[in-house]
């Protein structure tokens, strides 16, 4: 480590205040010392020296021939193209990554792995850690759900909306009991009927003019399932990320929630 006192002396030397090889003297260095923390302290918040640079772990593969999201890579390179051979672990299911780059920003994607750093590291070299997106080897960001539990059987008329049918207007579905037009779905005897019911509709699946109107399209924006058990009907966003959290879902009818 480089103390205060080689630095005090090497700036004096630097500009010719003292001879090359020569010390501060002890006022001198009481001097420059109150000067160098006052720098230090006008730094506070801020990082001198090399940009730091991002090593994502683990590092997302792509499974495709073209990368879908920046920066997945063609397994095995890093992202100067080099060849990175890892993991390397005799568990396939742990990576152990090596001797991270100096002035690196580790962005950890919330999968367990064990990283070594260097036995002797070159002085002043920095590192931080980030969370990523969690997006673990496939390098897939999350994806937005939501949950409608209903209690009890709907009242005609009450509508549970979610999502869009066409990318714009929103995708209304009334609850009636008789399917007759579009995005109607059909009142059932039990709760474990009226969730199937309703993610059929969602989906555009099997009962088109039976469980819910002829003409009802696949919601644009998300996909659903339901579960008879739990009286639930789940909806996941079609397109990974955040923008899936700002999909619409409300209902009207007093036996449902979300």
């Amino acid at each position: 480590m480089t103390t205060a006192t080689v630095i005090i002396s090497a700036a004096y030397r630097e500009g010719n205040i003292i001879a090359a090889g020569a010390t501060p003297t002890s006022a001198e260095q009481t001097e420059a010392l109150e000067r160098l923390n006052r720098l230090v302290t006008g730094l506070y918040g801020a990082e001198m020296g090399e940009e730091l640079t991002d090593w994502l772990i683990p590092a997302p593969q792509r499974t495709a021939a073209y990368a879908a999201n920046y920066p997945q890579l063609p397994y095995p390179t890093d992202t100067s193209g080099d060849i990175f051979p890892l993991p390397f672990s005799e568990d396939p299911t742990v990576a152990i990554y090596p001797y991270a780059p100096k002035n690196s920003r580790i962005v950890f994607g919330n999968v367990t792995n064990t990283l070594y750093f260097p036995e002797s590291p070159q002085d002043g070299t920095r590192m931080s850690m980030v969370a990523g997106s969690g997006a673990g080897d496939s390098g897939a960001p999350g994806t937005a759900t939501g949950v409608l539990t209903m209690t009890a059987l709907p009242t005609a008329t009450h509508t549970v909306t979610v999502g869009t049918k066409d990318g714009t207007a929103a995708a209304v579905y009334k609850w009636v009991a008789a399917v007759v037009a579009a995005f109607d779905v059909l009142i059932g005897t039990s709760i474990e009927a009226c969730v199937e019911n309703l993610a059929q509709a969602v989906n555009a699946g099997e009962g088109s003019g039976t469980l819910y109107g002829p003409g009802t399209t696949a919601n644009n924006d998300v996909t659903a399932g339901y579960s008879p058990a739990n009286g639930t009907v789940t909806v996941t966003a079609v397109l990974d990320g955040t923008g899936g959290n700002s999909i619409a879902s409300t209902t009207t009818d007093g036996g449902s929630s979300w």
